[in-house]
């Protein structure tokens, strides 16, 4: 039986996409929002484990990324793994700041943030697993995961998914899981070929490492779609994490300590140069 979760899954994907489609370009953040935000950047870890620079440089040359977004993606995902992760305290320290400073912002969005202890640990879970899933690679073709599912999936919206076609999901006000499993079988399987790769399996096996219970419950619907191998929990062997595996603020530390032996290597050598020529004078 398609089960309530996984069918739910497909249509908020499919009505995150539609909508991403007509995203207008003249969103506006309130000054207290943009305040809170370039503060966190100019944190040294959170702008490194956040790869801050490149979101920033991204937003201020709005023209040239919204010519190639792709590219200014790839530009700031490959920063962002080779960084280091957040510590759960900059996690924190990032979710509360945020929900402070751009409260009036989440509340013209209708989102709502309640910081209970069970939120902030999903919020750490969900962080390392999305952060492994953003950084997927195909060894095969050197491309990442994520960029390669963007184009597909844009190709997808603008060939197959309308407004339509998301309101067709839902009856009285409520999902229909008959017609998500058609929809899921009939036109996202067959017309997305990105979604029983080894890119999906690993993502798949990466969600499923960090939120065992919950990942599980679509196997049985899954596995029909892309065979059982696709939900053994296994990671391909053509496809891998390119996340750094240290924390952003050890990785810090280390450049500086290494900045600072070469400074005094650097002094180091020109005592021993000035003692030769000394040496040679004498």
């Amino acid at each position: 039986m398609f089960s309530f979760t996984r069918a739910s899954v497909f249509a908020l994907v499919a009505a995150a996409a539609s909508v991403s489609a007509q995203v207008p370009n003249n969103i506006t953040i309130s000054k207290e929002c943009t305040s809170t935000l370039f503060n966190l950047a100019f944190s040294p870890e959170a702008s490194a484990c956040f790869n801050a620079p490149d979101l920033i440089n991204a937003g201020i040359n709005k023209t040239q990324t919204l010519a190639d977004p792709l590219g200014a993606a790839t530009t700031w995902i490959n920063g962002l793994c080779s960084n280091g992760w957040c510590s759960e305290g900059v996690l924190q320290s990032f979710i509360q700041n945020v929900t402070t400073g751009c409260s009036e912002d989440l509340k013209a969005a209708n989102i709502n943030i309640d910081l209970t202890t069970n939120t902030m640990d999903n919020i750490k879970t969900g962080y390392r697993a999305a952060r492994d899933i953003i950084c997927l690679k195909d060894t095969s073709s050197g491309d990442l995961c994520a960029i390669d599912t963007l184009k597909e999936a844009s190709q997808f919206v603008q060939n197959f998914l309308s407004f339509n076609t998301v309101l067709s999901l839902f009856s009285g006000g409520s999902f229909d899981a008959n017609a998500g499993k058609t929809f899921l079988q009939t036109t996202l399987i067959p017309n997305l070929n990105s979604a029983c790769t080894s890119c999906a399996k690993a993502a798949f096996s990466v969600a499923k490492t960090q939120f065992p219970t919950l990942v599980s419950k679509a196997d049985s619907e899954v596995s029909d779609v892309c065979g059982d191998d696709f939900v053994n929990g296994q990671m391909p062997a053509d496809v891998q994490v390119i996340a750094k595996n240290a924390s952003a603020a050890s990785l810090l530390a280390k450049n500086a300590a290494a900045t600072v032996f070469g400074r005094v290597s650097g002094v180091q050598l020109g005592a021993v140069v000035f003692a030769a020529a000394l040496g040679l004078l004498l």
